[in-house]
């Protein structure tokens, strides 16, 4: 059997301005409810709940799962390997994957986490300078010649920048992983 006291909070709750208590109207105690009822739905707490933003490490895994990944792999393995060409003292080097590379992830949606986009935009900006001075030397650049000096100048500016973007890919790829982004094996294998 109910007590009267609980008989009135479950009335109160139920909305039914009557409660009872055992089959027997309580009359008497019928006030506390109304005051009850009417503190509940004077209160703050009555208003619907607001939705919460989508958590930011939640918006990045979904940029990486819809084509932020494979415009991150397909980078990072075209400008590993001109590194590595670079690396072993290769004299000439084709750089048109690595700048298709670039341009497509240039060109893709930016990463919902300000800190990650403000790296990966400065590390796109020192890959694409870097790339641009060493084209603008290199023997396959139909373009005016420099002196000698100012181009080999010019060449060593240019692979310190694309070294600097390079470093700065490894720096964006270690913070997707730290949201949970896992690339698909190991794009820095050349």
């Amino acid at each position: 059997m109910l007590s009267g006291v609980t008989a009135l909070l479950l009335a109160g709750c139920s909305g039914t301005g009557s409660p009872t208590a055992g089959g027997a109207a309580a009359s008497a105690s019928a006030q506390p409810t109304a005051a009850v009822a009417s503190s509940t739905v004077a209160s703050p707490a009555a208003a619907p709940p607001t939705p919460e933003a989508t958590p930011v490490s939640a918006k990045v895994v979904l940029w990486y799962g819809t084509g932020g990944v494979d415009k991150l792999d397909a980078l990072i393995h075209s400008v590993a390997e001109v590194q590595a060409q670079h690396d072993a003292g290769r004299g000439v080097i084709d750089l048109n994957q690595a700048s298709q590379d670039l341009r497509g992830a240039s060109a893709y949606s930016p990463i919902p986490d300000q800190d990650t986009q403000t790296a990966w935009s400065t590390a796109l900006q020192h890959l694409g300078s870097g790339m641009d001075a060493v084209l603008s030397v290199s023997i396959l650049n139909p373009g005016p010649t420099m002196a000698p000096e100012q181009a080999k100048e010019t060449e060593t500016r240019g692979w310190a920048e694309f070294g600097t973007g390079v470093a700065g890919l490894k720096d964006v790829d270690s913070r997707l992983q730290a949201f949970g982004c896992l690339p698909h094996g190991n794009p820095w294998d050349v």
